[in-house]
């Protein structure tokens, strides 16, 4: 059976892609870019091949997938989310004793749309501030494990 001509040049194009593909999975870093091969050095694929060892892996935090924040900015997120939980539910109060939030007596009547919306704002402030406070906490003690994985830099002094 023949293959209309749209057909066959697909196929080709798809095998074409797929030796490209195969040539990718080799090295590290390759952009897969159309069959293009744009990027490469002078020497083509070859001098890839000839460019010598890979580096070492990169070693990961289980806890920050390799991202560790300096300890100034995990120290921030940390006071930003006890910001959070010191201001958001003062708020709450202030906001549970409005008039506005109830349709009668206050705690007493039904809530109005005031008072849900804002439940709906400062429970989401809050859990917005919890993760950041996990995260810097996490953050902190990736760094700390960072800092003491390190050898000791001695002064020439």
């Amino acid at each position: 059976m023949a293959l209309a001509p749209a057909e066959g040049q697909r196929q080709a194009q798809d095998s074409k892609r797929t030796g490209y593909l195969k040539q990718c999975r080799s090295l590290a870093g390759c952009a897969i870019d159309g069959g293009k091969r744009e990027g490469l050095p002078a020497g083509g694929w070859q001098s890839f091949a000839r460019a010598g060892p890979r580096p070492p892996p990169v070693l990961r935090s289980p806890d920050t997938d390799g991202v560790i924040l300096s300890r100034n900015w995990s120290v921030f997120l940390v006071l930003a989310g006890a910001f959070n939980w010191t201001i958001w539910p003062r708020f709450a109060l202030a906001i549970w004793n409005d008039q506005r939030a109830w349709s009668g007596a206050i705690g007493q009547s039904s809530p109005t749309s005031f008072l849900l919306v804002h439940a709906i704002l400062i429970v989401t402030a809050v859990v917005i501030g919890t993760i950041i406070a996990i995260l810097g906490v996490r953050a902190f003690l990736a760094d700390r494990r960072a800092r003491a994985a390190r050898p000791p830099v001695l002064s020439d002094r």
